[in-house]
């Protein structure tokens, strides 16, 4: 069966989209988003640089390289950026695209999670179609992303390869969590 898959992190910049990246590469249908207020990027002196959802990486890239390409470079935000121009135009936010449909939604930290669910209640699942939230608990670094990814895409194959998804999936990620290591956690929401 061919799912949907969405990740979701909170500025849809770092563990969303090396995730977005990884599956779209795999051959799955996937979007990316993120749940946060504002795209937040660090900044050279502690201070974030911070963008409203919708505006486009490329924009991004031209303010931080103008700013300091040495540091942002540096920092690896050059080349987060670059990568993210490449799959999408700009950053979604979850909370604002209520016409999106997805079968699987990866989270990838307990709090972005947990808006995830909120925002599912919020809409009242009116139309009676599931959706399975699980979080990948990761740190919001660039190594922590690519492991991350590397087992959403891992987790991916054995959701899609499953003949009866809703009855199994409980099972499935119980047993991915122990292979793995990595902390899961899955509810099931309806649009």
């Amino acid at each position: 069966m061919k799912l949907r898959f969405a990740t979701v992190c909170s500025s849809n910049m770092n563990r969303s989209m090396e995730a977005h990246r990884v599956l779209q590469e795999a051959g799955f249908s996937v979007g990316s988003y993120g749940t946060g207020t504002r795209v937040r990027l660090p900044g050279k002196d502690g201070d974030d640089n911070s963008f409203e959802f919708g505006t486009p990486y490329e924009e991004m890239l031209e303010v931080l390289v103008t700013e300091d390409l040495g540091a942002y470079s540096k920092s690896g935000i050059i080349k987060m950026l670059e990568r993210n121009k490449n799959i999408k135009r700009a950053p979604q936010r979850w909370q604002d695209d209520h016409g999106a449909r997805f079968d699987i939604v990866f989270a990838f930290e307990e709090r972005v999670f947990d808006a995830i669910v909120e925002d599912l209640q919020a809409r009242g699942g009116t139309d009676y179609e599931r959706v399975h939230v699980i979080n990948l608990e990761t740190t919001d670094s660039a190594e922590e992303a690519a492991k991350a990814a590397v087992d959403a895409e891992k987790l991916a194959k054995l959701l899609e390869r499953d003949s009866d998804i809703d009855n199994n999936i409980q099972d499935i990620v119980e047993d991915f969590e122990k292979t793995s290591g990595r902390p899961l956690s899955h509810i099931v929401m309806y649009y």
